[in-house]
Formats: C-alpha cells, sequence, structure tokens
C-alpha cells in the first residue's frame, strides 16, 4: 500500500486525494524524502525552477548547522512547508524525474513523461563523485573545528 492510499485510509473512505492538504501529505513523505534522495542531486533543479532561492540552497548547505544529508533534507522540507502549494508542486515533478522509484512509492503512481524535467542525468559515476566530496567537506569542516578549538586553548 502506497503512503497516499494509506493516508486515504486513515482519513476514512469520504475522503478524496485532490482534498488532501498538501503540507499534511508532504508531512507524510518527510521520511521517505530524508531517508532515499540526496540533496546536491536536486539542488540544481530546485534553484532554476525557482522552488528554493540562493539564501534557502546556502542555510541547506551550511555545514555548522546542517551536518548530515538527513539534517539538510529535514530542513528543504520545512522551507518547502513555508514555501506554498506551487512550489510543491515542482518540487513533486523534479522528485518524479530524479527519483522516479521515490516518487512512485509516495504518490502512488508515476510522473507522467508529459511532466518529466527534461535534460535529467541520472548519471551514477556523478552522484557517487559528489557523495565523495560532500563527505571529505565535511571531514575538512570537522578537523577545521578541532583546530580552531586547540587555537583557543593555547
Amino acid at each position: 500500500m502506497d503512503l497516499v492510499s494509506a493516508l486515504d485510509f486513515s482519513m476514512g473512505e469520504d475522503s478524496d486525494k485532490d482534498d488532501m492538504n498538501w503540507q499534511g501529505e508532504l508531512q507524510l513523505f518527510r521520511m521517505q524524502i530524508v531517508e532515499r534522495i540526496r540533496y546536491c542531486r536536486i539542488s540544481a533543479a530546485l534553484l532554476s525552477f525557482l522552488v528554493i532561492d540562493n539564501q534557502d540552497n546556502e542555510e541547506i548547505l551550511n555545514p555548522y548547522t546542517y551536518r548530515t544529508e538527513q539534517m539538510r533534507l529535514n530542513h528543504l522540507v520545512d522551507i518547502l512547508m513555508r514555501k506554498g502549494e506551487e512550489n510543491y508542486k515542482k518540487f513533486l515533478k523534479i522528485l518524479g524525474s530524479f527519483y522516479p522509484d521515490v516518487y512512485k512509492d509516495t504518490m502512488g503512481k508515476e510522473l507522467p513523461e508529459s511532466e518529466q524535467i527534461d535534460n535529467v542525468s541520472n548519471n551514477q559515476d556523478s552522484d557517487k563523485l559528489v557523495e565523495i566530496l560532500m563527505q571529505a567537506l565535511d571531514r575538512m569542516n570537522e578537523e577545521n573545528q578541532v583546530l580552531k578549538r586547540k587555537v583557543r586553548k593555547g
């Protein structure tokens, strides 16, 4: 049973998916988003479709505030909650284009081809490279913090 069907069941038989509150839907999908997607893979699309702005992106990528990928994605969901239904729908298009399996598991259907974003690169090598670079950046930031503490202690 997909998550939308589960929500319909919990809301009663008279419930209609179209009447579902988009914020409730987003909250329901939070764990799927946090556990199964990579922010770095969708960030350019989120920026280019104006789902988030540069300030949001910088905030999400701040290694001092959001140290893990899960923390970044949780913050993305929080930002989406404030951005409105139109931006949520854009996010779903991006999700369906970059992560069709996650979209299908959460929405219970595939994103129609006519709504998919063109030029989506599913290049696993570049995803792996980005992951390695993000891990290296995290390690360097941790080392930087240790060095700063040592300097302060004298």
